[in-house]
């Protein structure tokens, strides 16, 4: 079975065709967009601008992966259009489910919609030889369950069980902020461009994790909840008592930039 994908859930727009032949899975193209360059104008991600980003380039990621006219009925074609429903920014979403329903309304093939989650969870059983194109397969019994899976991305952070395939069972997820958005706070409130988590992250393995004695919340809880949200504020109070030793020059003042470029300067 082939599938063409199609992913708007934040800030990049992703297309790609899979194969699943028994138990194999193979990436047979992909294209992807990053908006990085736009949204570091603003020192975050603005959803009216992802969304109008993703419109821009869909056409032509599409025509990448997928290059017979979306219109023909003829062989070849995937066998299902797989495309992020939610969770995510509802504008970038609304894009992605749009050009899906479009495409499949056009070709007559099937719509399935994916959780963003599950997406996360499953690009698990795709091992990072496939992404080369070269043809590389993994078998999904390289992985044996009950699997314990957990979700790190921008704005979610969770604990899954799974006992066996499309079965789930959250046991612990953030009361507060994600991971990731915590990550990207903080690299704000230093001064580094956009996207800063990335960035915190390299700095961090020549760091000192003794320098700054920082929180660590909820690791005296009876559950399997994060917080991050206290973590965030005291990096916050820590920086602004600090801020000749914590504030970096390396991207300049993201609101700076964004004065500058409604000015007509940059």
């Amino acid at each position: 079975m082939k599938i063409l994908a199609i992913e708007t859930s934040c800030d990049d727009t992703s297309v790609a065709l899979v194969e699943g032949k028994n138990e194999k899975i193979t990436l047979l193209k992909e294209a992807h967009a990053s908006q990085i360059d736009v949204h570091k104008i603003f020192g975050g991600i603005v959803p009216e601008v992802a969304a109008r980003k993703h419109t821009e380039v869909m056409t032509t990621l599409l025509k990448k992966v997928w290059p017979k006219n979306c219109h023909s009925r003829e062989g070849g074609n995937p066998d299902a259009i797989a495309v992020t429903a939610g969770p995510g920014l509802l504008t970038s979403l609304l894009v992605g489910v749009e050009a899906a329903k479009t495409v499949s309304s056009l070709s007559g093939i099937p719509l399935i919609r994916v959780n963003h989650m599950e997406g996360h969870i499953y690009s698990n059983w795709v091992k990072d030889e496939d992404v080369s194109l070269r043809g590389g397969t993994t078998r999904q019994s390289d992985i044996e369950f009950p699997v314990l899976a957990l979700i790190v991305s921008g704005g979610h952070t969770e604990l899954v069980m799974m006992d066996k395939h499309l079965s789930y069972k959250k046991i612990g997820a953030t009361v507060d902020d994600a991971a990731g958005e915590c990550f990207d706070k903080v690299g704000k409130l230093m001064g580094l461009e956009y996207p800063g988590g990335p960035k915190i992250s390299k700095l961090a393995e020549a760091g000192n994790q003794q320098a700054i004695d920082l929180p660590r919340p909820m690791i005296k809880s009876d559950d399997l909840n994060f917080s991050f949200s206290g973590l965030k504020t005291a990096a916050k109070i820590y920086i602004e008592k600090h801020p000749k030793t914590c504030h970096s020059r390396e991207g300049g003042n993201p609101g700076e930039k964004m004065d500058s470029r409604l000015r007509g300067n940059d």
